[in-house]
């Protein structure tokens, strides 16, 4: 309804670059809501170019469907632009602090839609277990039960007191115990937290993680298998039901990382 109208809209600058001509200006901004590419012509807002990324701006400018909707479905044809925050001088290179200024991090709009897609996953597989009547059980993320061939993170409050006499470790795995509710219950399900203290032989393998975990009393493995193939199929036709459209911008946001880890130049915030 607002296409061809002047808007006034805000947010921080996400991704930007110059066409390949260099007679335009492509800015990408970021919300809580998504992206908007915004065009600028460079004879006019070369200043723009050297706003860091994550500068907070305003941006007024007419809106029109985008001609090459892979990235964003709307173009704003940008006419002014106003700081709402001061560059930071702390933020040279996006690429180069993400992993230690975890708070940018989490704001790539591709984090965000992981997040979003982790949480139906995590509402389907529940939903589907609760369905074939699985119970949920809690287990305890503090043990003395340790898996043979792992190493467990010991806990200790460091102090000459210790929690107890004997050794306490974090979870491994919730097996051991769901091992033991399934005799009571028939069919349980936990969806807990995991440690694991083993030798890291690649960035791959986690230390921490949140693990689902199924035991049913007296099923075959081939009926086990077939719990796990229908809910996994009820997890993907879920997905592809409802949440299409997250699918899609997980795809978008990565096809434009892909695009700045291919160019440097973009990460790079000439100040001069």
């Amino acid at each position: 309804s607002h296409i061809g109208q002047s808007i006034h809209i805000r947010g921080r600058i996400y991704h930007k670059e110059s066409s390949d001509d260099k007679k335009a200006i492509y800015i990408y901004l970021r919300d809580d809501t998504g992206l908007l590419t915004v065009l600028f012509e460079a004879e006019n807002f070369q200043k723009i170019l050297k706003l860091p990324l994550e500068t907070f701006i305003a941006i007024t400018g007419k809106i029109q469907l985008n001609k090459k909707p892979s990235l964003t479905k709307y173009l704003i044809i940008g006419s002014s632009f106003d700081l709402l925050s001061p560059p930071s001088d702390d933020i040279e290179e996006l690429r180069k602090v993400l992993s230690s200024i975890r708070f940018l991090y989490i704001r790539r709009p591709e984090i965000k839609t992981l997040l979003t897609i982790k949480r139906y996953i995590r509402k389907y597989a529940v939903n589907f277990l609760e369905n074939q009547g699985f119970q949920p059980v809690e287990t305890p993320i503090i043990t003395s039960f340790t898996q043979i061939n792992r190493h467990a993170m010991k806990v200790s409050t460091n102090r000459e007191n210790d929690i107890s006499e004997q050794d306490k470790f974090l979870i491994q795995k919730s097996q051991f115990y769901l091992e033991a509710l399934a005799g009571t219950f028939g069919k349980v399900y936990s969806l807990t937290p995991a440690f694991r203290a083993d030798h890291r032989e690649s960035d791959l393998m986690l230390a921490e993680f949140w693990l689902l975990e199924v035991e049913e009393i007296f099923s075959t493995t081939k009926e086990k298998m077939d719990l796990l193939e229908a809910l996994i199929k009820y997890i993907s036709r879920n997905l592809l039901e409802n949440n299409l459209e997250d699918l899609k911008n997980l795809l978008t946001y990565r096809a434009l990382s892909k695009i700045e880890d291919s160019n440097l130049k973009i990460h790079t915030l000439n100040m001069g």
